[in-house]
């Protein structure tokens, strides 16, 4: 599917901002598939290496335009996804830079919403990826002290 898209893109059939999206949704299939038990490690590393890929194109794309402007990814879905395939591939420091990037982009979205709104606590409990990123920044906080 993902060489569909990028077909799709050269053919101008879908923007550059899908494409950011569909390889952020590749880069979490293939974190998946190196996760299953079925595969065997020659396959984990491959998937690995191919998630960092699809994840490298959509930080890529997103540099290129500096924002999001579609509802299928977010900016710091973005970049969460990028330091999962970081982290797969052993390159922990650059993991947790981009993991850092990923929070300070929910955490500046979240000072935009108003404080007695119901939606700033919303937003950061509601949303699975934004409850498992404040977990992962919180457990690398505490391996520090």
């Amino acid at each position: 599917m993902t060489a569909r898209i990028r077909q799709m893109v050269a053919s101008n059939l879908i923007s550059r901002q899908y494409q950011m999206a569909a390889a952020s949704e590749a880069a979490k299939a293939y974190l998946g598939l190196a996760g299953a038990s079925a595969v065997n490690k020659a396959e984990q590393e491959n998937y690995a290496r191919e998630m960092l890929g699809a994840s490298q194109t959509a930080v890529d794309i997103y540099q290129e335009f500096g924002f999001t402007q579609i509802v299928e990814c977010t900016s710091e879905e973005i970049f969460f996804i990028h330091s999962q395939a970081l982290a797969i591939n052993g390159q922990a420091a650059l993991a947790a830079e981009y993991l850092r990037r990923a929070y300070d982009e929910m955490m500046r979205k979240h000072a935009l919403i108003p404080t007695d709104s119901q939606c700033a606590t919303t937003y950061l409990e509601n949303i699975a990826m934004h409850r498992e990123l404040r977990t992962m920044v919180e457990a690398v906080k505490q391996s520090f002290s």
